[in-house]
């Protein structure tokens, strides 16, 4: 709060770069991402432009939606869900391949969780069924990040037996913060030609996302803004992979504000294949939380980006308010009017007591 009270919004890298030092990977990356959006909305306001202006130029008026849903071990449920969603008009899907999913048979899973033989075979009768529902021209992702990979061998394993499939992506081999795993990444894309995306959980281009790309280690991304710094930093991170001829998909599981902040950064992009949604499974006031844009949001699997000021939107607040997690609406917060920390948010032996027991909070002489 301390810095960032006072400071000029017009400032949006200045103050990005100030707080940049706190933030970090998963949903730490949260605070620094929501600063992001505030000063875009802001600044598109102030200067009477949308969003996507301040980013770059618009590549596209509608952002294409990738229809996540929820799963079950059930092959023929599986294939009426997502063929529901097809029928909503969604042109591209995503499925979840998980432990619980396959483990309901015995032998499916290994002493540690992690999918047998047969196991991997039960998973490719939950895709083949969805795969036939809604047709096999038609893209499908699978999620892992819940299937128990722990090795590079295990994830060739899973990787070759579902070439058959050829899915768009498969996600998350080795979980959600798995990205860090660039090595392990690259030694598993050279094994198969599966195609392979990672990153929802890391924050930053030079923290996360350069050595996947830099190593050619996945085939596609998959940075979410509210995740990765927002609206300015997936912008840089998605203009990096261009340069490599990597391809971005972003993740999006968040409110419509975080929502059109994505479909604002997606727009300018120019080699964007496709967003997640999951609004399609939430509760019916999710699109009411805001006012200003067309409804419904989500209309026959894409989302019409705002020419309008800004975010080109504006909070419901009774309809927040109505649906708060936790009491309070913008409440004061007094006790952080004073600095309480300083130095590296990350990392790093600041603040501290030293030697002498004295607390030091800065880089002096005697420390």
């Amino acid at each position: 709060k301390p810095l960032l009270v006072g400071r000029n919004p017009l400032d949006i890298t200045g103050i990005l770069e100030t707080i940049r030092p706190y933030a970090g990977h998963g949903r730490q990356g949260g605070g620094y991402t929501a600063i992001d959006i505030c000063l875009h909305d802001i600044n598109g306001k102030v200067f009477g432009v949308p969003v996507w202006r301040l980013l770059g130029d618009k590549k596209m008026d509608r952002v294409r939606l990738y229809a996540d849903t929820t799963g079950t071990s059930d092959p023929k449920k599986y294939a009426e869900r997502m063929l529901a969603r097809k029928k909503l008009g969604f042109t591209f899907f995503k499925m979840d391949i998980t432990y619980n999913f396959i483990n309901v048979k015995p032998g499916n899973v290994d002493m540690y969780g992690s999918p047998t033989q047969k196991g991997l075979e039960y998973a490719g009768e939950l895709i083949a069924a969805v795969k036939d529902a809604i047709g096999w021209e038609t893209p499908l992702a699978t999620d892992t990040s819940s299937l128990r990979v722990r090795t590079v061998k295990d994830a060739i394993r899973v990787c070759q037996a579902w070439e058959k499939y050829e899915l768009a992506f498969i996600e998350d081999l080795f979980g959600t913060m798995g990205f860090t795993r660039w090595q392990d990444y690259k030694e598993v894309r050279a094994a198969t030609s599966s195609k392979i995306l990672t990153g929802e959980d890391g924050f930053g281009l030079k923290e996360a996302f350069k050595p996947l790309i830099d190593n050619r280690a996945v085939d596609l991304i998959h940075p979410d803004p509210g995740t990765a710094g927002g609206c300015l930093e997936t912008k840089r991170i998605a203009d990096y992979a261009h340069e490599q001829n990597i391809p971005t998909v972003l993740h999006m599981a968040g409110s419509p504000v975080a929502t059109f902040a994505a479909a604002h950064a997606a727009c300018t992009m120019r080699n964007f294949v496709a967003m997640e949604v999951h609004a399609i499974d939430f509760l019916k006031w999710w699109e009411e939380l805001v006012t200003g844009v067309p409804k419904p949001i989500v209309d026959k699997g894409f989302i019409t980006v705002p020419d309008a000021p800004g975010l080109g939107l504006e909070l419901n607040e009774e309809v927040v308010k109505q649906h708060l997690r936790e009491p309070g609406y913008f409440e004061p917060t007094p006790e952080y009017d004073k600095v309480r920390f300083v130095g590296r948010g990350t990392g790093g032996p600041w603040p501290h007591y030293n030697v002498d027991g004295v607390w030091v909070n800065e880089r002096t002489s005697d420390y």
